[in-house]
């Protein structure tokens, strides 16, 4: 019972710390690359493909995980070397968390990009200039998105400063769409510049872009839904075996005593691998792609 208690702490522990990670790495992240929106001259250009850690933060994440890492071998193997052996693999936790927060972020900016489009779509349909319709569409943005940090209206802020600066809005769209590496921004900054340079209809263009972002949002967060209750198995799944051992470790340790002997950390070895096979394999089903 008592290490039952021990481990449920740190546990707890160690998913508080996590929260709290995930929210300063974002907030911190932001404050790097930008400025308050007040001073739109100092706005930095945002890569959406990297994510730098500060040396604070890819520390939390390494002891974070060192932690995850020892506990499981603990309980898997209950010999030092295996938990000193499998703590070593948490130096290339900030990878993984890192393509999973650069995958959160552009998720972020394609339903304000969506949004974006809107506005300018409205102010092309009211007559206005492709150059005045990214401008009004900062104002019509900061309603919808009052944080200072957001990162469309740093996009169009920056965007407006290219162009007061007499650069092609079609060069600025693409450099924008580069930066990005975003399917949908690409696409759009690619027939926007056919259209401003043959005289097409942009304002079709832009509604017929929002249109199809839109809809692919919705078919996103429709499957989403559907398979909600798939990830929640999974999960469940995934955390029963540990249970299962910490149980029994706790209740009947004469029971799987014998699974901490040689030859049974060879079985625990191959069940570990088995594990987490099944959690990539199950994490590649319900990652499905719009």
């Amino acid at each position: 019972m008592v290490v039952i208690l021990i481990c449920g702490s740190v546990t707890i522990l160690i998913v508080i710390l996590k929260l709290l990670l995930d929210r300063k790495s974002e907030i911190t992240h932001d404050k790097k690359h930008g400025t308050k929106l007040q001073n739109p001259i100092n706005t930095q250009v945002i890569n959406y493909n990297e994510y730098n850690f500060s040396k604070i933060e890819r520390l939390k994440i390494i002891s974070i995980s060192c932690a995850l890492l020892f506990l499981t071998a603990y309980l898997f193997f209950r010999n030092i070397y295996f938990c000193l052996f499998l703590c070593t693999f948490s130096a290339l936790a900030p990878r993984f968390v890192k393509r999973n927060l650069i995958e959160k972020r552009r998720q972020k900016l394609c339903v304000q990009f969506k949004d974006a489009l809107y506005a300018v779509s409205s102010s092309l349909s009211a007559g206005k200039s492709a150059e005045g319709a990214f401008r009004d569409a900062v104002n019509d943005l900061r309603i919808l998105y009052p944080d200072e940090n957001c990162y469309i209206i740093k996009e169009l802020e920056l965007i407006n400063r290219k162009i007061g600066m007499n650069e092609p809005i079609s060069a600025v769209l693409g450099e924008f769409a580069a930066r990005t590496d975003i399917e949908d921004i690409r696409n759009f900054s690619d027939v926007f510049a056919i259209c401003k340079n043959t005289g097409g209809n942009l304002s079709e263009v832009v509604k017929s872009t929002y249109n199809v972002i839109n809809q692919k949002l919705e078919v996103k967060s429709e499957i989403k839904v559907i398979i909600s209750e798939q990830k929640l198995s999974q999960k469940v799944l995934n955390i029963v075996p540990f249970g299962l051992l910490l149980l029994l470790s706790s209740s009947s340790p004469d029971y799987v005593e014998p699974l901490y002997s040689p030859k049974g950390h060879l079985i625990m070895l191959i069940v570990l691998i088995f594990l987490v096979v099944a959690y990539l394999i199950g994490s590649k089903i319900t990652d499905i792609e719009v």
